[in-house]
């Protein structure tokens, strides 16, 4: 059991990695997740539900061959820029052009986002950034500076999502709400070049489904799927649909014009409906059974535990579940006893 081993240090490196305030982030679980991997042997990892990176910047600082996937534009821009990326770090000559590109008056974030999110110079320097973004010559460059978008208009939303509006109610009065997005991306192209680091293996970042992988030939495959609450829901589309815009300004989404905050409609995916979940693990496990494979997972979800272990060993001989107390502290509700639970690590081998 996970009690008896010897704690062992995160690698000093993972302390550089930028954190964001987002549903599921496992940067509180690192520790525990870290003393968990020591006992699997493996030196390559696939990670198709990469989310903020959290779990894939580990692997990379422990020197595996790290494949980090997502079916969102989002998570792929920012595990490019700090996953996949070695050495390539955003200059001040790169940062100083986006800053310096001319100002567009009347973009789209401007034009649609206008009394909904931010103010009129935050989203007038968001379409200058993309009038600026891919004049620069080096795709990493290019990733760190909309990572670092990215995760300044999290920073400057309240709470971080962007369900409803911004409004002067959310202020209480932190550094994060009163900074201008072009002063918040500023400090982030510095953080997230502290994040970029060379590891002794090649690592890769891709926008692709779960099911869409083509090359399957890794050691361990660890899934981390959007948990199925027993109530409400765990749609990222509807939380984060401003940041998966910023990250490609818009291009090819579809925006739902009567919905208060101009969300994007979101893209299908089985692992949000109750009624689709057994199937949808019996296939996640079997489409991955010639790997190792660790599941991350929550007590107040479906599936239960025991229906998960019971479908993993249909393809797994031996299925160990490792287990600990958690409180989710996402969202308004900190100390509702709904979000007291035990999270799962469910290893097949």
């Amino acid at each position: 059991m996970i009690e008896t081993l010897e704690k062992i240090k995160v690698p000093a490196q993972f302390q550089e990695y930028p954190r964001m305030r987002f549903m599921g982030n496992k940067y509180k679980l690192i520790p525990w997740l870290h003393e968990i991997f020591q006992i699997i042997d493996f030196q390559s990892v696939l990670e198709p539900f990469s989310g903020s990176g959290t779990v894939s910047y580990l692997f990379k600082t422990l020197d595996k061959r790290v494949k980090s996937s997502d079916f969102l534009i989002f998570p792929n821009v920012i595990t490019k820029a700090i996953v996949e990326n070695n050495e390539v770090e955003i200059t001040e000559k790169s940062i100083d052009a986006i800053l310096k590109a001319p100002l567009i008056k009347n973009g789209f974030a401007l034009k649609t986002y206008k009394n909904i999110f931010f103010d009129k110079e935050d989203l007038e320097f968001i379409d200058s950034f993309w009038s600026q973004i891919n004049r620069l010559d080096n795709e990493y460059e290019i990733n760190i500076a909309k990572t670092a978008l990215i995760r300044s208009c999290a920073k400057r939303q309240p709470r971080g999502v962007f369900t409803v509006a911004s409004s002067d109610k959310y202020d209480d009065g932190r550094r994060d709400l009163k900074l201008s997005l072009r002063e918040h991306f500023i400090e982030q192209c510095q953080i997230v070049n502290n994040a970029v680091f060379s590891s002794n293996q090649p690592c890769t970042s891709l926008k692709s489904d779960v099911f869409e992988q083509n090359d399957l030939n890794y050691d361990l495959v660890y899934l981390d799927p959007p948990y199925i609450p027993k109530e409400n829901d765990n749609c990222y589309m509807k939380r984060y649909h401003f940041l998966e815009g910023v990250a490609c300004h818009w291009k090819d989404q579809e925006i739902m014009e009567t919905s208060k905050v101009k969300k994007i409609k979101k893209p299908f995916t089985p692992f949000s409906y109750k009624r689709t979940a057994i199937q949808t693990f019996d296939n996640l496990f079997r489409f991955y059974k010639n790997s190792k494979i660790a599941l991350s997972y929550s007590s107040n979800s479906i599936p239960s535990l025991e229906n998960l272990t019971d479908l993993m060993s249909n393809y797994k001989n031996n299925v160990e579940v490792f287990e600990m107390d958690y409180t989710y502290s996402f969202g308004t509700h900190k100390n509702a006893k709904a979000n007291q639970a035990k999270e799962y690590l469910i290893l097949g081998q």
